[in-house]
């Protein structure tokens, strides 16, 4: 029978992968220098959880502050297993980690010292996507004019909105520091994030706000998110869209009445 190169790479790697070595792997193999072929393999094996883990670490700064060397590493290796890279562009292998940080059982600091990581990782996340995204177009004072009297905000790409019932945002501030400090991340955190002229900002939001932005961002209209939201004064409403429209986040509006 024989063996095809497409299950060459098959198996070559679920070697890299899994460790497995099978028989018709190790004959197809020629080590090069004085390296055994079980040798090889592991240096193609190391190579492939350093580059990822590298990866990871780049995305996920706060998470291996707050985990340390030793559980950061650990939780690599276990996501890489679990979900081996299937994407060219390795900012995005990190993709399911922070839902992975939230259902593992792997670590008992991720349950119980630092409850914190899941919701740390999709910050770090999140950052990044806001960071890597487009600069808004924004609209125009006279399209916002025009809007009526009821419409529908659609936000720009380099705009997101976050919360946590943890302060992760002061964890993440400390991840670069020659001296962190202790931190209360034990409290709620609402804030947005957006990009203006290249520079991002982060900024807290009262929740009044952030709930009504979020209804905003959802597709509910400006009528029915208002209606939904308490303690929101139409002040509060027009000085927030001042604000937004300011920072250039609104990047079209639609018009309820001509859509129905």
């Amino acid at each position: 029978m024989s063996f095809h190169f497409a299950d060459f790479q098959k198996q070559f790697a679920e070697h890299i992968i899994n460790g497995s070595s099978p028989s018709k792997l190790t004959e197809k193999i020629v080590p090069a220098g004085k390296l055994s072929i079980q040798e090889a393999l592991q240096v193609y094996q190391n190579g492939y959880f350093a580059r990822l883990t590298e990866a990871l670490g780049e995305t996920f700064e706060g998470v291996w502050f707050a985990a340390g060397d030793e559980e950061f590493f650990g939780l690599c290796r276990d996501y890489i297993s679990m979900y081996p890279s299937s994407v060219y562009n390795l900012s995005e292998f990190g993709r399911k980690f922070p839902d992975f940080l939230r259902d593992s059982m792997f670590s008992d600091k991720s349950s119980d010292e630092a409850p914190f990581l899941a919701d740390l990782a999709k910050f770090e996340l999140l950052f990044q996507d806001v960071f890597n995204s487009q600069q808004n177009k924004a609209i125009t004072a006279e399209r916002l004019q025009a809007a009526g009297q009821d419409f529908r905000v659609e936000f720009g790409p380099a705009f997101a909105l976050f919360e946590s019932p943890f302060s992760v945002d002061l964890i993440w501030q400390q991840r670069k520091a020659k001296k962190p400090e202790m931190v209360e991340w034990n409290s709620p955190l609402k804030i947005m994030l957006f990009k203006v002229q290249g520079q991002l900002f982060i900024e807290a939001i009262p929740e009044p706000e952030f709930g009504f932005l979020k209804r905003l961002r959802s597709g509910q209209s400006v009528d029915l998110a208002a209606s939904q939201t308490d303690f929101l004064s139409e002040q509060q409403i027009s000085q927030l869209f001042q604000k937004l429209f300011k920072l250039g986040l609104i990047q079209e509006i639609v018009n309820m009445e001509l859509v129905s």
